[in-house]
């Protein structure tokens, strides 16, 4: 593992979380039926609520005095109500959803909200949670456009997908790690390494 932050004389390394690595991942994928208008509470919902694992780790790194930045690619870059509501009124229930957080303008703003993020940001360690199975694949290419991002980085995924296919994780060959089980301690260890 490439512990750059110790060779450049860092006690921590600079570190940001991606906190809903499923919302972006629902955004891309748009799994059937969560983009039909009868499920836009459920899913709009489901794409503001960050990872509760995810931001449990970063409430403890940041109680153990490294400084952690979370980046949220639903919330941080929609703050607008609009995104989420149907553009067209009186739809049924089983038409799919015209709300522009569907849209390709929506993921286009996401990409580029990540890209600049990690650019500016500059971060030795990226920690990215896979933990939702039917958007899997899905987080695992993620992290190979992470690792092409961010060659320097190490990258970091946890979670409950992630504590249970490891193997698999480790051999796509774009995370340094994978922390497994309570991961809070695990990633503390790695962080002081």
């Amino acid at each position: 593992m490439r512990l750059r932050w110790v060779e450049m004389g860092l006690k921590y390394p600079r570190t940001v979380i991606i906190s809903d690595a499923w919302g972006f991942g629902l955004i891309e994928t748009k799994p059937h039926p969560l983009w039909m208008v009868r499920y836009q509470a459920i899913r709009n919902k489901a794409l503001l609520v960050p990872e509760y694992g995810a931001m449990y780790i970063a409430a403890f790194l940041r109680g153990q005095g490294l400084e952690v930045e979370v980046l949220n690619l639903v919330a941080d870059v929609f703050g607008e109500e609009t995104w989420f509501r149907e553009t067209e009124e009186g739809l049924p229930d089983d038409h799919l959803s015209t709300a522009p957080i569907g849209g390709e303008n929506a993921l286009i703003r996401m990409r580029g909200y990540l890209e600049r993020s990690l650019k500016s940001l500059q971060p030795e360690v990226v920690l990215f949670p896979i933990s939702i199975y039917y958007l899997a694949r899905h987080a695992r290419d993620m992290l190979v456009r992470l690792r092409e991002m961010m060659p320097d980085a190490v990258l970091v995924t946890g979670g409950v997908y992630s504590t249970l296919h490891s193997g698999e994780i480790i051999e796509d060959g774009a995370a340094d790690a994978v922390v497994r089980g309570e991961e809070e301690w695990t990633t503390w260890e790695l962080m002081r390494a």
